[in-house]
């Protein structure tokens, strides 16, 4: 025979204490049972229903059962995911949780909470640090919910252009097997063995790019998947002309018709109606430079690249293969872009001695000469 020592209370004492009527707080919780807000998924919650079957709270005063009736002071009560009403947005509120990266706890299918009513304080201080300290005020009502956080998005949501995705710089899996939130996250290695996946971001198309990483779990006896999409931002390209080459740079000045000096002399601000070649920045690569591709291009007739004044096709090869040419002048695109009027010096291949305007656009980086290992420009 259980018996202990209580005060009867009213359906209004328990009402109160409940909050029926008002939002579940939704919670973490650590392995010191400190509480933390799900503040992300707290407006999803749905409202505390009136106690007793079948709605999702019953109570049991001597742990012989959850059906009572009558309501004692040192009460427990259970609480029913299941038999809750449905989230905010339409969902259950398990289907809700899932979408959002959280799960009831592992290998738990209800909440059994205690409690230490007290009439005379029926909402007892607790640390202000701790979630818990919400209850019952506005409109949170009296009951916690404590799920686990399994997929949590870091604050990262933009990558370079080009550079190398890595999911677990923009979300952190947690270990869905423990019963509270873990401070370790777990690695990529050991996620994915766990059944992690994700789609991956072409950092080659900028713009935005929904990623979505999922994880299954097992939640209430069945396998679940626990998803939580994000959004990447891809940053646009660098300002490049394009193209790709390398250039030596063995002569100190070059002139072109206006007198200005082309290559490290400075830029020429004569007006191009009157000059041969046009302004050219003092980086460029100077008439008579050597210039090798380092990647496919193709020669042209003139400084638009149209496909169909293509002259000469140049693949990809290694250094020891690679088409070389020699710079006979400038043009500029339509755009503005300054080109380069080079000429084939590829003895014993079919487009040796082809002159037209190159890919290879004056973009400064630093590499190393064709005839002899110094710093110099490159040209890409």
């Amino acid at each position: 025979m259980n018996v202990r020592f209580a005060k009867q209370l009213t359906q209004n004492d328990i009402n109160n204490k409940l909050g029926v009527g008002k939002q579940y707080l939704i919670t973490t919780r650590n392995n010191k049972y400190k509480y933390t807000q799900a503040s992300d998924i707290q407006s999803l919650m749905p409202n505390i229903n009136p106690i007793g079957n079948p709605n999702e709270i019953t109570i049991d005063n001597l742990g012989t059962g959850e059906n009572d009736t009558t309501y004692y002071s040192g009460y427990h009560f259970y609480l029913d995911p299941t038999k809750m009403s449905n989230a905010t947005n339409g969902q259950s509120v398990l289907e809700m949780l899932n979408n959002n990266g959280y799960m009831m706890p592992y290998q738990l299918d209800k909440f059994r909470w205690g409690s230490s009513y007290n009439p005379n304080n029926p909402n007892p201080v607790v640390d202000p640090d701790d979630a818990l300290n919400k209850l019952n005020k506005g409109n949170i009502g009296g009951v916690v919910f404590q799920a686990v956080k399994v997929l949590d998005p870091t604050n990262l949501n933009t990558i370079d252009y080009g550079a190398k995705f890595n999911p677990m710089d923009y979300i952190k899996v947690n270990d869905p097997t423990a019963w509270y939130q873990t401070d370790t996250p777990m690695t990529l290695a050991d996620a994915v063995k766990a059944g992690f996946t994700y789609n991956s971001v072409d950092t080659k198309v900028p713009g935005q790019h929904k990623v979505t990483f999922t994880m299954p779990v097992i939640q209430e006896g069945k396998t679940v998947n626990v998803t939580r999409t994000i959004t990447i931002n891809v940053k646009s390209p660098a300002p490049t002309p394009g193209g790709g080459g390398s250039i030596t740079n063995n002569s100190t000045t070059n002139t072109n018709t206006s007198g200005n000096q082309v290559g490290n002399g400075g830029f020429d601000r004569t007006d191009s109606t009157t000059t041969q070649n046009p302004a050219v920045p003092n980086y460029a690569a100077k008439e008579g430079a050597a210039v090798y591709a380092t990647k496919g291009i193709y020669l042209y007739k003139n400084a638009n690249f149209k496909k169909s004044q293509r002259v000469a096709k140049y693949t990809k090869a290694k250094r020891v293969n690679r088409p070389m040419f020699v710079v006979t002048g400038y043009k500029r695109a339509a755009n503005g872009a300054l080109r380069y009027k080079v000429r084939d010096v590829n003895h014993g291949t079919k487009n040796v001695g082809k002159t037209g305007t190159s890919q290879l656009t004056v973009n400064l980086l630093f590499g190393y000469t064709i005839h002899q290992c110094q710093r110099t420009r490159r040209l890409l």
